[in-house]
């Protein structure tokens, strides 16, 4: 597993689910400390500006979830494309003031290629549904 994949922080999340942490104070607890270790684990390997892209990942996401809009998917393959280079910021803006992910996915198939995008947005949608 690489850092920074969904597959490791997906991992991670059901690592921390299978140790029977209670709902919803001891479960969110452990599971926050989790993230705050390994954003410190980023952080020792990578650089700074990939534990920001991620911090912002996650608010976006909540955010969004939160609005019931769409284009997580977009955002979740752009960070991961573009993590820690600094080229998130005018995407992650279009997306929260116009609702518009397409700068996100543009920027993603630049960077990983349609087919890599593809196959990333379809898996993100099957497990949404």
């Amino acid at each position: 597993m690489r850092w920074g994949s969904r597959r490791s922080t997906r991992a991670t999340f059901c690592t921390t689910a299978a140790r029977g942490c209670s709902p919803p104070r001891t479960w969110t607890q452990r599971c926050s400390s989790g993230y705050a270790h390994g954003l410190v684990r980023i952080e020792e390997v990578g650089t700074v500006e990939a534990v920001s892209d991620l911090a912002e990942l996650i608010a976006l996401c909540a955010y969004l979830r939160a609005e019931e809009i769409v284009g997580d998917g977009p955002v979740w393959a752009a960070t991961a494309a573009a993590l820690g280079r600094g080229q998130l910021d005018s995407g992650r803006s279009s997306l929260r003031l116009d609702n518009d992910p397409g700068r996100l996915e543009r920027l993603a198939r630049a960077k990983a290629g349609d087919a890599a995008v593809d196959s990333a947005l379809a898996t993100h949608r099957g497990r949404l549904s």
